[in-house]
């Protein structure tokens, strides 16, 4: 038993201080990464024609659009900036965080006809995210394949890394991670022009990916300028002004190439949104989506998480998860009981305090003016001013801890790799993988989630298929930064893409920043469209206001879920259903019922169940209510209003109600999913008698709508 004791203690003894072959475990990671990648977004999504692109979630519809734009417009310069989204106003694509590089890259060579760019940014992501680290760990000198494959996995696996599965460009943390590698290597062997070169192309690859990589960045070519000078190298100051030329002219020519400027919109260092995005002080290391302390996804975000000012919970999420921590633990445990600094304090701070007092000033600016301890704000901070006020326009700036804690953990592997013992450095590597794995599991889940199905469709799935949509221009009232409704905010996104999809324009996107773009209604767009006028015009009911009565008086308008489309040709939509009859100011309420008093009205004939205190379920195929008018008038139009929402299976949003009286069909209601909301027909003068009951037939489909009051009755009918 010694003997075979003894045999798999060498063997361990082994595999900890391989060294040769590290080319082949950098392989097997990124085949793994690949495998991780297929798991959770799938290769499917790589294609052009997926299922869920025709409506990605949330902004993934505004970064869509903004690459859909560019395909489908003439060649331009400045190459990425369109027409088509603020028609007629021009704007850059880098402000709907549309991957400009890779816009280009699919564009010229015509392969965005067959592939997704956000899909295979997201694949790229994932591929590069384990390499960099490897590169990363060997500047550092780590050589141990075990420590290289680790720090990989650990890499792919941080939770904030997964999560940024909703805003693509931001899961090339990978760029970050080449930067403190190229910062590592300059100070370690000097700022060559080659090394130079290095950070110039990050940077002019950051800016074409997405601007909030720079800062990281610019931080760490700071660092080996500073380091270099520091140590006195020769020409370090001839090499630094060669490099800083490089990266500035770099920078400089991206900025004109991309169109930096065109449509930046409204922003300053005096916004009361500066500190919001921030990070929490313990956020790195108290558990935010962890699946080991209970955390678990619940179709939106986690279970127990620390939001204390509302904008934490998402832009200044930085936990690093249990198998991190685990090896920031071990390496610091290790470098008390070994030694911290294998070098003279003197030599030390010459060669590397620049970089870590990058790290700190980059961890102090996530944590922002107003700093909180768990859910503590400890005090309100200045916001910047004068000539500081630009760095504002990073105003989700705890983002801006990722380069540190990426650097943390790498340091901490090199120090494990240098005092650990072999046994001793297998089991921590072993461990804190296997940690990472387990507590990022509700994360994975959460990606997986995103990528089951698309976004909810307020509008029908198929109106990109009409044709006499195409090539029209789109105006929405009110424009995006006007809703007052984030789910009009989230259709205008929808619509946006479908509009620049079919060659199209539209005159609001959901950009960077507010445009400033006026929030009043041209008064042209209350009348119906003239025969030469091919514009079409979608109105927002929710954040209409007053006006979306102003709005259903037009002739030429179609109802859809979340409001009206109007213009010429529309009554060719498949999907879109006549508007709900306009109730005039002044209209007289003849009789009321409600649904959410607890017990059942004897106007609900047949087809309903029993009664609860929040409304009234349709319990099958046809519902029959019967409403008493009093006062009613033989010949005079009714119009009758039901508050209802659906029942919906996802991903379907709405439920088509067939409303008839008399068996004459009146009207296609589509019933909403996410909201009450009034639902309206009109009921011709020719079939209302005095002195009988109104009996209203609903023919209903797959699913069933609930009735109940809200604000108003529950079921009223009005004289016009």
């Amino acid at each position: 038993m010694s003997e075979l004791y003894e045999e798999a203690k060498r063997a361990l003894q082994t595999a900890a201080r391989q060294e040769a072959g590290w080319r082949w475990v950098a392989l097997a990671v990124v085949v793994a990464a690949i495998g991780l990648f297929h798991h959770l977004i799938g290769f499917k999504l790589v294609g052009a024609q997926a299922d869920f692109w025709r409506a990605p979630h949330n902004d993934m519809a505004t970064m869509l659009a903004g690459q859909e734009a560019v395909f489908r417009q003439a060649w331009r310069f400045p190459l990425v900036v369109t027409d088509r989204l603020l028609s007629p106003a021009l704007l850059s694509t880098v402000y709907t965080d549309s991957i400009p590089w890779m816009t280009v890259a699919l564009k010229a060579t015509g392969l965005w006809r067959w592939l997704n760019g956000l899909g295979l940014f997201f694949l790229i992501s994932y591929i590069l995210q384990p390499v960099a680290m490897i590169t990363l760990l060997r500047a550092l000198g780590v050589r141990q394949v075990v420590l290289l494959a680790a720090g990989a996995l650990l890499a792919l696996l941080t939770p904030a890394f997964l999560m940024r599965h909703g805003h693509v460009a931001l899961s090339g943390h990978w760029v970050v991670i080449f930067a403190l590698a190229a910062a590592v290597d300059s100070i370690r062997h000097g700022l060559t022009l080659r090394r130079a070169g290095v950070f110039a192309g990050l940077a002019v690859l950051a800016m074409g990916v997405h601007a909030y990589h720079l800062p990281p960045i610019g931080f760490c070519f700071a660092a080996a300028m500073a380091s270099e000078i520091a140590q006195k190298r020769p020409q370090a100051w001839l090499n630094c002004a060669k490099a800083s030329a490089m990266v500035l002219l770099g920078m400089a020519l991206t900025a004109l190439v991309l169109g930096y400027g065109v449509g930046q919109g409204a922003g300053g260092g005096k916004s009361p949104i500066i500190g919001y995005y921030s990070m929490n002080i313990l956020g790195p290391i108290l558990p935010q989506g962890s699946a080991l302390f209970g955390q678990t996804f619940e179709g939106g975000w986690f279970k127990q998480t620390l939001d204390p000012n509302g904008g934490q919970w998402f832009e200044g999420y930085n936990y690093l998860g249990a198998g991190v921590l685990f090896t920031i633990a071990a390496g610091i445990f290790l470098s008390v009981r070994h030694g911290w600094l294998p070098t003279p304090v003197r030599d030390w701070s010459r060669r590397w305090l620049p970089l870590t007092l990058a790290m700190v000033v980059l961890t102090l600016w996530a944590i922002g003016p107003n700093p909180y301890l768990a859910q503590r704000l400890l005090f309100t901070g200045p916001k910047l001013s004068g000539v500081f006020e630009w760095l504002s326009l990073f105003r989700a700036h705890g983002r801006l801890f990722w380069a540190a804690g990426y650097l943390l953990t790498a340091v901490s592997i090199a120090q494990i790799g240098r005092y650990a013992r072999p046994v001793t450095l297998l089991a921590i590597a072993a461990i804190a993988v296997g940690l990472q794995w387990g507590d990022s599991h509700e994360m994975r889940a959460g990606v997986r989630h995103t990528f089951s199905e698309g976004a909810p469709s307020y509008h029908p799935v198929d109106l990109e298929k009409s044709t006499v949509l195409h090539n029209r221009p789109w105006v929405f009232a009110p424009t995006y930064f006007c809703a007052n409704n984030v789910i009009d905010q989230m259709e205008i996104s929808q619509l946006t893409l479908a509009a620049v999809r079919t060659g199209g324009t539209s005159n609001s996107a959901s950009t960077a920043r507010d445009q400033g773009i006026a929030c009043q209604t041209p008064d042209d767009l209350f009348k119906v469209a003239a025969p030469s006028d091919p514009r079409i015009t979608v109105v927002m009911e929710e954040s209409a206001g007053a006006e979306y009565g102003r709005f259903t008086q037009r002739t030429d308008c179609r109802r859809f879920l979340r409001g009206l489309i109007c213009g010429q040709g529309l009554d060719k939509v498949p999907g879109l259903t006549e508007i709900a009859p306009y109730v005039p100011n002044g209209s007289r309420v003849l009789a009321q019922v409600n649904f959410d008093q607890g017990v059942s009205p004897p106007e609900l004939i047949s087809g309903w169940s029993a009664a609860d205190p929040k409304g009234i379920w349709s319990n099958g195929p046809h519902s029959v209510m019967a409403i008493n008018i009093p006062d009613i008038t033989a010949g005079a139009p009714l119009i009758v209003e039901l508050h209802a929402m659906s029942f919906n299976k996802p991903p379907e949003v709405m439920q088509k109600i067939e409303v008839s009286v008399k068996g004459r069909k009146l009207v296609t209601w589509n019933v909403e999913k996410a909201n009450w909301r009034p639902y309206r027909v009109s009921v011709p003068a020719d079939l209302i008698k005095s002195g009988e009951p109104l009996t209203l037939e609903y023919a209903i489909g797959a699913r069933c709508p609930r009735r109940r009051k809200t604000r108003a009755a529950s079921a009223w009918a009005s004289r016009r």
